[in-house]
């Protein structure tokens, strides 16, 4: 709880040490914003020639697009069409200019369990491997998704890398 850093400045705002979680998005969010995060944290899916994709990803051409550069192939396609950056989410807004890459890495987590979680109860009868990766080189926790053969995964695996 204290890794929220806004948490601990609202206190302050307030004079009062002891409100909590629920007080803080009381008053800092609102059903908007909530339902954002349900979709985030719990997206719609889009099937779309065998692959499985992120409704809000999904574009026709794009789709197109990347079957023809990666020659059709579904983990591929997956792959790189479910691609999320954490930084990506949150860049617009000033107050994140200087969060920790472990709060960034803790949302990271989440997102990619529920993620789990919702293709599992989405596509009971495939099995997929989300992935989670921080790489030095890359921008950012990024968390992707694919289908994945019996051979090399159990239904609703979660790697974090």
């Amino acid at each position: 709880m204290e890794d929220i850093k806004g948490l601990g400045r609202f206190r302050s705002d307030f004079n009062n040490p002891r409100l909590n979680l629920r007080d803080f998005i009381k008053y800092k969010s609102d059903f908007d914003l909530a339902f954002a995060f349900c979709k985030l944290f719990f997206p719609d899916f889009v099937q779309a020639e065998g692959c499985v994709i992120l409704a809000e990803a999904y574009d026709p051409v794009t789709f197109q697009d990347w079957k023809h550069r990666l020659h059709g192939r579904t983990q591929d396609l997956e792959t790189t069409l479910n691609h999320t950056h954490i930084y990506d989410l949150f860049s617009e807004s000033e107050e994140n200019e200087d969060v920790s890459l472990e709060i960034c890495d803790e949302i990271a987590k989440h997102i990619a369990k529920s993620w789990t979680n919702a293709l599992k109860e989405a596509f009971p009868d495939k099995k997929f491997t989300v992935t989670l990766s921080t790489e030095p080189d890359d921008y950012g926790p990024t968390i992707t998704f694919c289908q994945s053969s019996s051979e090399t995964c159990e239904s609703g695996q979660f790697q974090d890398r």
